[in-house]
């Protein structure tokens, strides 16, 4: 089997110079804290797991920055005809499901022979991307 699986890993709250480091809420203190996020594929058997796969995760910085915006707006009474647009997904600052899918699709080829009976992720996941023929564990 193989399973996704996701890793915040806090850093510093001063570091900006580590690969990928965003501003994350701290868990344990419920503040802030720079750090990183790794989405982990994982290969899953009965007497052993092994990670197969991982992909550092970053939020898109101008998404990111528009929605504390609109937030802002929509507290201060703004319609929202007359707030800013959506912009579009910037390609460099992929989804996790985006990712996920990726890491999938690469191990598929690089170990094509290896077959797995299904694959668990949560329900971050759980989108109709993961339902795809191509995608579907291997009858045995």
């Amino acid at each position: 089997m193989l399973a996704f699986d996701e890793s915040d890993r806090a850093r510093s709250k001063s570091t900006k110079r580590i690969y990928k480091v965003y501003k994350q809420k701290h868990k344990g203190s419920g503040g802030y804290v720079n750090g990183q996020t790794i989405v982990l594929l994982l290969l899953v058997t009965s007497s052993i797991t092994v990670p197969v796969g991982f992909f550092f995760y970053m939020p898109d910085p101008a998404l990111k920055q528009w929605d504390k915006e609109d937030k802002r707006l929509k507290k201060s009474g703004i319609a929202k005809k007359d707030r800013p647009i959506k912009p579009e997904r910037d390609s460099a600052y992929p989804t996790k499901t985006e990712i996920a899918l990726g890491l999938l699709k690469e191990f598929k080829v690089a170990h094509s022979l290896i077959k797995f009976k299904g694959v668990l992720a949560d329900a971050l996941y759980g989108e109709k991307a993961f339902e795809q023929p191509m995608l579907l564990p291997q009858k045995l």
